[in-house]
């Protein structure tokens, strides 16, 4: 009975050891592999952050760009419409300066009719 039980010891020590020993590989596979997961998944976000960061600076670029342009466009539209200008342009035109005023008066009760 000793050299059965010996046996039977020693046979279930190797099969503890050796699920022990596959169990260890598959950890370690899987431990490398999330771990390569992970590094790719981190890669791909620095990229998308770095990406993002690039764009804020060209809308930034463009924002100031466009700052500039709608102030000179204010500075045309204020020249262009001032009084001074009115009046070179009112000069130019030919247009003669009128002393009387008369409006044509309407009667509350008479209409016109198309015939």
């Amino acid at each position: 009975m000793t050299n059965d039980t010996a046996a039977l010891n020693s046979a279930i020590l190797r099969a503890f050891a050796l699920r022990r020993r596959f169990n260890s590989k598959i950890f370690g596979i899987l431990s490398f592999a999330l771990v390569i997961s992970l590094l790719v998944v981190y890669i791909l976000q620095m990229q998308e952050a770095t990406e993002a960061n690039f764009n804020i600076s060209v809308y930034e670029k463009k924002l100031t760009d466009l700052s500039m342009s709608n102030q000179g466009l204010e500075a045309d539209f204020l020249q262009t419409n001032s009084l001074a200008n009115l009046e070179n342009i009112l000069a130019v035109s030919q247009y003669e300066k009128i002393d009387k005023i008369s409006y044509i008066q309407i009667l509350e009760n008479q209409m016109v009719v198309k015939k």
